[in-house]
C-alpha cells in the first residue's frame, strides 16, 4: 500500500497537482521541514508550492525506498533551474541536479508524518 502511496506522491509532484498531494496526508500530519514543522496536506502544498515558484521545470525521482513497519525511507533526485531564490539559496538560473531523503510515516493508508532533507550545496551549486 505504502509503494502505491508514494508513486502517487511522487507523480503528483511532477505534475503540480496540489489536490492530489494534499489528500495523502492525514488533516493531522506531521511535516518536519527545514525552518520547521508544519501541519496537515495543506502545509506541505504550500511548501512544495514555494519549491515550483523557485523551480517552475522542477521533477522528482525516486531512486531507492527501504520500509520497515510503517515508514518508508526514500532516496530521491531532483532537477530543474533554480529561476527564483529558495530561502538562503539564491538564483542561479542554471540547470541543476540534487538529491535528498524524505521519510514518510503511515497509518490508515495516509501520510502521518513527513521528514525531508535536500542537499542545498548542489541545489546552490547548479551544474
Amino acid at each position: 500500500m505504502e509503494e502505491r502511496i508514494l508513486a502517487e506522491w511522487f507523480e503528483a509532484c511532477n505534475d503540480w497537482n496540489y489536490e492530489s498531494i494534499e489528500n495523502l496526508y492525514a488533516e493531522d500530519a506531521l511535516v518536519h521541514a527545514k525552518d520547521g514543522d508544519l501541519f496537515g496536506g495543506k502545509a506541505i502544498v504550500r511548501l512544495l508550492q514555494k519549491w515550483v515558484k523557485a523551480i517552475p521545470d522542477l521533477k522528482m525521482t525516486p531512486l531507492h525506498s527501504s520500509t520497515e513497519d510503517d515508514v518508508v525511507v526514500v532516496h530521491w533526485k531532483a532537477e530543474g533551474t533554480l529561476k527564483e531564490d529558495l530561502g538562503e539559496v539564491k538564483a542561479t538560473n542554471k540547470q541543476t541536479i540534487f538529491h535528498g531523503l524524505t521519510c514518510f510515516r503511515f497509518k490508515n493508508n495516509k501520510i502521518i508524518e513527513h521528514w525531508v532533507s535536500a542537499d542545498y550545496r548542489a541545489l546552490a551549486a547548479g551544474r
